[in-house]
């Protein structure tokens, strides 16, 4: 197979978030990475007195995360405060980003209702001139990929 041509970089990516699923703010500005992990399907084994190896049935995707990357800041409208307050009130967070910018055609993905399971906190050395930041990482069932209408 000849090499592609055809990759893309995450350089101009668009990243979102909702409080209830319908109004989107954009955070592009405040965020620099989008992390997703887990999300395997449930599966059952048996070894059975006949064959060379198990039996192997798969079920339902589970859980995963996903964490965005965000600059602290200590505003009342920054991504921080927001994921805070919805850790603090256990209330719904939900995370969108589209890699290729908000372009129509190309693939948006968007978390189900989210839950910020761990607090997120600032956190950094003093021998560092690093911006500090803030993991930013919800807890849900599913995303879905669509396109930018």
């Amino acid at each position: 197979m000849a090499q592609i041509t055809d990759a893309i970089s995450f350089e101009s990516a668009d990243l979102f978030y909702s409080t209830n699923g319908s109004s989107w703010t954009e955070v592009s500005g405040e965020t620099n990475m989008v992390a997703a992990s887990g999300f395997a399907r449930t599966k059952g084994e048996l070894a059975t007195f006949d064959g060379a190896g198990p039996i192997v049935k798969v079920g339902k995707p589970g859980t995963g995360e996903v964490t965005f990357k965000a600059a602290y800041r200590e505003n009342a409208s920054g991504l921080y405060k927001i994921a805070l307050d919805a850790w603090t009130n256990n209330t719904d967070l939900y995370l969108r980003w589209i890699p290729q910018a908000t372009v129509t055609g190309k693939y948006r993905f968007t978390t189900s209702a989210g839950r910020v399971i761990e607090q997120p906190l600032p956190a950094g050395a003093a021998n560092s001139g690093d911006i500090v930041t803030v993991d930013i990482k919800i807890t849900v069932g599913s995303v879905t990929q669509d396109t930018v209408p």
